[in-house]
């Protein structure tokens, strides 16, 4: 007469060990998930899970061996970390993976060697908790644990991809009225195979590739090189892409950063502000301006291998004008050196070169990583060459304001805004000494900060430009 009040007991029981197993799994992956997306929110679209993370109890039900369920979820985390930074380069994933060598090229300090130790000892106490962890260890390969492990997957996927329907962010693409959405779930293997597809790509001739287009509210206008200075007559003529400059929304803050150029009305120049939308990383940028094309001629010009591109360059050498290509870091970096040799450029000078030349290690750069020159070396030698040719294009892109960047003790938006801020009064003291018909700096992106509060201190859509050119030639 007990046997029906022990079955139930026993079903009870069997269900709360499922329903703990069940809890206990999404606390493990949810806890996965924040500290990737905390760590990473540099990455603008992480999601808040990756679907294939749910898979793993199930993974787990077919083998119980500790080292291969760490691998598994090694390979996942790994994946994820790969993705979120190679976002944080605005690359796809092969491309970045394909530039990952350019790093040794590169001297990080000892806090950061640090950092990346104790990452490493992170990563590997957080594969340790997860393989050791009482409910993993208690998952068998019988089938019955499989059907479980299945459950859970399914269950969980649902309740998440209900959240993506109703935040707008799901492959339905229902559009609630909703200010903003969150992309809480998102697959790896979608995301590997969409980056798969785009480094795979063969791509069109740049003739074929769609013109970029500067596109605001009323007006649609080429790239503001193109605009200022494809048909421009000046004798000489400077393009400066300024890493990491964004536009800020504060615009006593901006033009605080800038005032050391705009004050160069008081000395013959004519000064006016202007913005750009932008798409991408730096590479996009230079495809940009130099070619008005969109990012992905940077790989098309790169991939094909053209010596007969068609683009501001070429524009400037049919008008005689002596072409110059420089950067204060190796030409390695995303193929860069192979890049403005496409284009055209007559001569073409970046690290080793300004290294060798002016080997003093007052002149080594320490703001980031990167092996690098200063990058007002480089003003100060692209404005001399200048001036050495009748008539002249130079083309300069900076790497110092570059993150993550060295704060010198200082918040690290603030420590980049006033480095932005010495080379515009660098910049500014050189177009004092040397004049130059016209110059046009513009931002590559904007900053990609590594919280929310500070990317809002910066337009989503636009990086700012100056242009610059003499109003009166007589002027002393």
């Amino acid at each position: 007469m007990h046997l029906p009040i022990i079955l139930l007991n026993k079903n009870y029981l069997n269900y709360l060990n499922y329903l703990k197993q069940f809890l206990n799994f999404a606390a493990i992956i949810l806890i996965i998930n924040i500290l990737l997306s905390g760590f990473f929110q540099i990455s603008l679209d992480r999601p808040l899970f990756y679907y294939e993370y749910l898979l793993l109890p199930l993974a787990f039900s077919f083998y119980k061996n500790k080292i291969l369920r760490g691998i598994t979820l090694g390979v996942f985390v790994l994946s994820d970390a790969i993705i979120s930074l190679a976002r944080f380069y605005y690359f796809d994933t092969f491309n970045y993976v394909r530039k990952f060598p350019s790093l040794f090229l590169s001297h990080f300090s000892f806090q950061q060697y640090f950092i990346a130790v104790l990452g490493m000892a992170v990563f590997i106490a957080l594969l340790y908790f997860v393989v050791h962890n009482k409910f993993v260890l208690a998952v068998n390969t019988s089938l019955k644990d499989k059907k479980r492990q299945f459950g859970f997957f399914a269950v969980a996927f649902i309740i998440i991809y209900f959240f993506d329907i109703v935040l707008g962010t799901s492959a339905l693409y229902f559009k609630p009225k909703v200010s903003g959405t969150i992309n809480v779930g998102k697959s790896l293997v979608k995301t590997f195979y969409v980056d798969a597809k785009i480094y795979a790509k063969n791509y069109l001739p740049l003739s074929q590739i769609a013109s970029f287009e500067n596109t605001n509210d009323t007006t649609t206008r080429p790239s503001l090189a193109y605009q200022y200075l494809f048909n421009d007559t000046s004798a000489h003529q400077l393009l400066i892409i300024v890493e990491s400059w964004g536009l800020m929304q504060d615009t006593l803050l901006r033009n605080k950063q800038i005032q050391p150029l705009l004050d160069l009305v008081n000395h013959g120049y004519q000064v006016s502000l202007d913005s750009s939308v932008f798409h991408g990383g730096t590479s996009q940028a230079e495809a940009r301006e130099l070619l008005n094309k969109s990012g992905e001629a940077y790989y098309a010009v790169v991939q094909k291998d053209d010596s007969l591109v068609s683009g501001l360059i070429q524009q400037k050498n049919d008008q005689g004008y002596y072409t110059q290509a420089l950067q204060s870091f190796s030409g390695f970096h995303s193929s860069g050196y192979h890049f403005r040799k496409n284009l055209q450029f007559n001569d073409i000078k970046e690290y080793a070169y300004f290294k060798s030349s002016f080997p003093s290690n007052n002149n080594d750069n320490h703001n980031n990583h990167y092996q690098a020159v200063n990058d007002e070396l480089v003003f100060d030698y692209g404005f001399k060459q200048t001036l050495q040719h009748p008539k002249s294009f130079t083309y300069i892109l900076t790497i110092n304001t570059h993150l993550p960047f060295k704060t010198n003790h200082l918040p690290e938006p603030e420590a980049q805004f006033n480095r932005l801020k010495d080379q515009f009064t660098a910049l500014s003291h050189l177009l004092k000494q040397y004049r130059i018909g016209k110059v046009v700096l513009v931002g590559d992106h904007p900053p990609p900060f590594y919280t929310p509060n500070q990317r809002r201190a910066f337009s989503e859509k636009q990086v700012p430009a100056l242009i610059i050119s003499i109003k009166n030639e007589a002027f002393k």
